[in-house]
């Protein structure tokens, strides 16, 4: 069997972040998600309600 050693294999730095909270344009943390949600909810409620516009008129 082939043995081998530690120096056989190249090092690769290992990125272990930043031990910080996460933040995007201002937002940390959960209310990144609330804020991902509340938009998301805000085009959803868009499109039924023009959805439903347009079914009412045909």
């Amino acid at each position: 069997m082939n043995q081998f050693s530690n120096n056989d294999y190249p090092e690769y730095p290992v990125f272990k972040g930043l031990q910080r909270p996460l933040e995007f344009m201002g937002l940390r943390g959960r209310y990144i998600y609330w804020a991902a949600s509340t938009a998301g909810a805000a085009i959803l409620s868009f499109i039924i309600k023009k959805v439903k516009k347009f079914n009412v008129l045909c």
